[in-house]
């Protein structure tokens, strides 16, 4: 008879799997797990640029700045913790400068401890990134961009078999991007390329990537805050430190990755990643002002490049077996990931370099580009070098006792190496921690689209230093209790979920009484919580992304009990919504919303609530042997005031304000 081929029909927004909570793909709905993914398809509708911008989809993660920003490294808060845990398809990697999304094609953010799967990591979750694969289907698609602060990029994206009928297949995504900014004398400009090759047979899957993105861009454009909030009348556009300031991230990342059947119930996956970042920057930054005079001190800071290469290999098994009635899928791993850093000669500091008015900066001050080791007046940091290794042995069992009631049990030992050697001092200091961590989930289908779910899961991290008396510190601690619901609605064409949590952390460092320059661990952070999410498709036509979070983060005991960590959200919510009119036209409309954050740890200085609204227009047309699309965008449409990443510098604070309304216009080709 005639091949009949049953293809499932995808649905714009509505995950159906996940890798990153259980290492093996799994049915959303299937995982005693909180995940939100968000897919190509939102990222492109969305005109999401940065991670930051993209995970204003999700409740429960929140913008934490660099404080130093110097290295240009995006940390982020999820569940009341602040995490730079970045995952490439499951794999860790140190990033330095932005996640770009030209190569993603979903972003999966795991909620709650993953220690057990994962080694050393914060307990609020990670964020794993997917990257494109190379494709059997030959594609090609070319773009140009404009936009507001004469925004320019072009980016494309190319994939196919190499021959006829070919097991061989490619992949090359590049870009370029320059533009200026609504900060005055802020410019960037950036390339990234991505080639990758993948070889299927009847039981492998063989992947081998490489990835190059290098950035150049004037940085740190912090603003002061005076009283409690703010002040709006500081234009979002003043720039306390000079047009010549200039930053420089080279990021490198190359991947090998195979996946086998051993046999119709065992499989083997092999992965090794290898990556180098730099980075270097030569600038003058605002480092304290006075409220009374309205003026600020500027620091000036020299950064010649510095190494941080990365090493990592990880290796697991899954194992499918029946005993009696149960249905058990077994994955047992080892890891191991080699981390460096290299801070050389001629790190150092200018301090109280100038002192200018807020109100009236002064940008004729000599370039800091200029800046080297002989300038008078820098005090130069000590010459040192890292290497940390952590090895680990997990084992995870997913067994389905009936039909209808899932049990996940998971265990894993970590150990911990870290060497850090002073050259200036002449002096090495070892630090080596490992623990046991574990996980236990439950889950309920009662109908085949419902599940309910219960989970307690526990982290733990290395914390990099020592007391007083020249103890290192504990490893942080956490343990979190989870309860949950994932229903599919309509015909499976939209995910509903929503969750209960608490997160405990152990072993919070804080500031020591007796000796200022030193901190002692003290007290305890709990962050108590709800979510709702919802994703799919929930009428024709209409798809939606959207969910709120509620979080009540916590110290307990130390000199801020009671108080919120800074950088935290109570309250967050969001709304996007895609109608198709037609065939050739799609309208699309969003609302960002995110309650108050404290800037500092006393919680005596704020970032106010704001609503920031989205929108959007897609024109598509079939000729020519392609497909052709312009897509238009607007944010921020009322040109709200808005700030993200506080930080408070002993009795001062500051702020990162956020662009206001901007225009997007990208015209794409495929072919």
């Amino acid at each position: 008879m005639p091949e009949v081929r049953v293809v499932e029909q995808a649905v714009p927004y509505k995950p159906r799997v996940a890798s990153g909570a259980t290492k093996k793909t799994e049915a959303l709905i299937a995982t005693p797990a909180s995940i939100s993914v968000f897919t190509e398809q939102l990222i492109s509708d969305q005109f999401a640029q940065t991670q930051a911008e993209l995970l204003r989809n999700a409740p429960s993660v929140g913008r934490a700045q660099n404080q130093g920003n110097v290295g240009g490294s995006q940390n982020n808060t999820i569940r009341g913790f602040n995490t730079r845990s970045v995952f490439k398809d499951g794999l860790r990697f140190f990033q330095i400068g932005e996640v770009y999304l030209d190569n993603i094609e979903s972003v999966e953010v795991v909620k709650g401890p993953a220690s057990m799967l994962y080694g050393r990591i914060e307990p609020g979750g990670l964020i794993n990134y997917i990257r494109k694969k190379p494709q059997r289907s030959p594609f090609i698609s070319l773009s140009a961009i404009g936009g507001s602060d004469d925004y320019r990029k072009i980016a494309a994206d190319l994939t196919g078999p190499l021959g006829l009928e070919s097991d061989l297949q490619y992949r090359l995504i590049a870009s370029y991007l320059k533009s200026g900014s609504f900060i005055d004398f802020n410019e960037m400009e950036s390339h990234f390329i991505s080639p990758s090759l993948r070889y299927e047979a009847s039981n492998w899957v063989v992947d081998l990537g490489y990835e190059y993105g290098e950035l150049a861009d004037t940085f740190d454009p912090r603003l002061p805050v005076f009283s409690r909030t703010p002040d709006t009348g500081i234009p979002r556009s003043r720039f306390l430190g000079h047009p010549d300031n200039i930053r420089y991230t080279r990021d490198q990342a190359a991947w090998l990755r195979a996946s086998g059947r051993l046999s119709d119930v065992t499989s083997v996956t092999a992965a090794l990643s290898w990556s180098k970042f730099t980075h270097e920057s030569y600038s003058y930054r605002a480092a304290n002002h006075n409220a009374a005079l309205r003026t600020f001190t500027a620091l000036g800071s020299l950064r010649p490049p510095s190494l941080y290469p990365e090493l990592g290999v990880d290796l697991f098994v899954t194992h499918s077996h029946t005993l009696g009635r149960m249905r058990n899928t077994l994955v047992g791993g080892f890891d191991w990931r080699r981390r460096e850093s290299e801070f050389g000669p001629c790190n150092g500091n200018l301090n109280n370099a100038y002192t200018a008015s807020i109100d009236n900066p002064d940008y004729l001050r000599p370039s800091p580009r200029r800046f080297h080791c002989g300038t008078p007046g820098f005090v130069f940091f000590d010459v040192t070098a890292t290497a940390q290794d952590q090895a680990g042995l997990y084992a995870q069992n997913t067994s389905w006792l009936t039909d209808a009631l899932q049990l996940l049990l998971g265990l894993r030992y970590t150990a911990i190496d870290l060497e850090t050697r002073n050259f200036t001092r002449d002096t090495v200091i070892l630090q080596r921690d490992s623990a046991f961590t574990g996980r236990v989930g439950v889950l309920y289908k009662f109908r085949p689209r419902t599940s309910l779910y219960a989970s307690y899961s526990e982290s733990f991290d290395q914390l990099v230093g020592r007391r007083a008396d020249a103890t290192p510190f504990e490893p942080t601690a956490g343990q979190q209790v989870e309860l949950g619901f994932k229903r599919e609605l309509g015909l499976a064409r939209a995910l509903l979920t929503g969750s209960i949590y608490s997160i405990t952390q152990r072993n919070l460092t804080v500031p020591d009484p007796l000796n200022p320059a030193f901190s002692v661990q003290e007290g305890k952070v709990r962050s108590d919580g709800a979510e709702i999410e919802l994703a799919g498709e929930v009428w024709p036509r209409l798809s939606l992304v959207g969910g709120i979070g509620y979080l009540n983060n916590e110290v307990i005991g130390g000199p801020n009990d009671g108080r919120r960590l800074p950088d935290i959200y109570r309250t967050k919510a969001s709304l996007w919504a895609n109608y198709r009119l037609s065939d050739s036209w799609t309208l699309g409309a969003g609302a960002f919303y995110h309650g108050n954050s404290y800037i500092n740890a006393r919680n005596d200085k704020e970032i106010p609530a704001a609503t920031i609204l989205d929108g959007a227009a897609t024109w598509s047309t079939r000729a020519w042997g392609g497909r052709t699309t312009l897509q238009i965008n607007l944010k921020n449409l009322f040109d709200s005031y808005h700030y993200t990443g506080g930080f408070g510098v002993g009795s001062g604070a500051w702020v990162y304000a956020e662009p206001g309304r901007q225009i997007f216009v990208r015209l794409t080709r495929e072919l």
